[in-house]
C-alpha cells in the first residue's frame, strides 16, 4: 500500500511515532472526536503511544493508517485508516473538531480512492458509519460511495455503550468509480 496520498491542501502521510503528541492533543483525548470510534478516547499520551506503535505494527497485517496534515501549517488535524482484504479495502477515518464541517474529509476519501483503484487488484471500497453518525454517511456519498443499507448489530462504539450498533453500509467499486471518471472527462 502507498505511504502517501495527498489533497491540493493536505499531506496523508504514513503515522508516525513523533505524531503522539498531536494526536493526543489534538483529538485522541476528545470524547467527541472519538464518540464513534472502536476505542475509547485516551485519558494519557501514553495511550496514544501505544496506538500510534499498533497502528505501524499492523502495516505489516494490510491495516494501514496515516495522519492528515495540513501543509501549509504543518499540523496534524485527523487520521485515515484502510484495511485491505484480497480484493476490498475498507476504510475509517476521523478530524480533530476544529477542522470539522470544511469539506477536508470528503476530499481526503476521494483521493483515497483514486489511489487506492490504480491498483488493478482492487475492486471494491467500502466503510461503516454508526446510523447516527450522518455527516460520517455524507463525506462518503460525496466521496462518491453509493449506500448500501444497514448493517445490524454491527460494530461496538464503547464511547456511545457495550451493545453493538447498526451502521450504514456504502461502497463504490472499481466499474462505477472508472465510468464517474469517464463521465467526468
Amino acid at each position: 500500500m502507498f505511504e502517501i496520498f495527498e489533497t491540493d491542501e493536505f499531506k496523508i502521510r504514513k503515522i508516525e511515532i513523533s505524531d503522539v503528541p498531536l494526536i493526543y492533543k489534538n483529538w485522541a483525548k476528545e470524547l467527541e472526536v472519538a464518540r464513534y470510534t472502536t476505542w475509547v478516547n485516551h485519558s494519557c499520551e501514553q495511550e496514544t503511544q501505544s496506538y500510534v506503535e499498533n497502528c505501524l505494527a499492523d502495516w505489516v497485517c494490510n491495516s494501514y493508517t496515516w495522519t492528515i496534515v495540513h501543509k501549509a501549517e504543518s499540523t496534524v488535524v485527523g487520521s485515515f485508516a484502510a484495511r485491505e482484504n484480497q480484493h476490498k479495502i475498507d476504510i475509517g477515518y476521523l478530524l480533530a473538531m476544529e477542522w470539522w464541517g470544511k469539506g477536508i474529509m470528503t476530499s481526503v476519501v476521494k483521493s483515497f480512492i483514486r489511489e487506492a483503484f490504480k491498483n488493478s487488484q482492487i475492486e471494491r471500497i467500502g466503510a461503516v458509519c454508526d446510523i447516527e453518525n450522518p455527516a460520517s454517511k455524507r463525506v462518503m456519498e460525496k466521496a462518491g460511495m453509493q449506500y448500501e443499507g444497514i448493517l445490524s448489530c454491527w460494530m461496538k462504539h464503547p464511547n456511545v455503550g457495550v451493545n453493538a450498533r447498526d451502521c450504514h453500509s456504502l461502497s463504490i467499486t472499481a466499474e462505477r468509480h472508472n465510468q464517474r471518471l469517464h463521465r467526468e472527462n
